[in-house]
C-alpha cells in the first residue's frame, strides 16, 4: 500500500494481496497544507493504517493516524497492528 501525493491530491494504490483486488491511483482528496504522510502498513482490505503528521497543526504535531481497526486516532503507527 502506497499513498502518495499527484497533482495536489492524495493518491492511493494497493497490489493484489490475498486474493483482494488491486487499487489502482484511487483519488483519496485534496492534499492538505503542511500534512507529511509518514508509516504505511497493508496485510488485507481489514488490517491497514497510514499516519501522518503536521509540523505546523495545533494537534498533528504528534501525528494522526487511521486504520482499518481503529478509524482515526492520535498517535503515529509504529507497529504493523498501528
Amino acid at each position: 500500500m502506497t499513498v502518495t501525493v499527484a497533482g495536489g491530491r492524495y493518491v492511493l494504490n494497493v497490489a493484489t494481496v490475498n486474493g483482494e483486488a488491486a487499487i489502482a491511483n484511487r483519488d483519496l482528496g485534496k492534499v492538505s497544507a503542511n500534512n507529511v504522510v509518514g508509516a504505511q502498513f497493508f496485510t488485507s482490505g481489514t488490517a491497514w493504517w497510514v499516519s501522518l503528521t503536521n509540523a505546523q497543526g495545533d494537534k498533528a504535531v504528534a501525528g494522526y493516524k487511521f486504520s482499518a481497526a481503529g478509524g482515526l486516532a492520535q498517535g503515529v503507527c509504529t507497529s504493523a497492528v498501528g
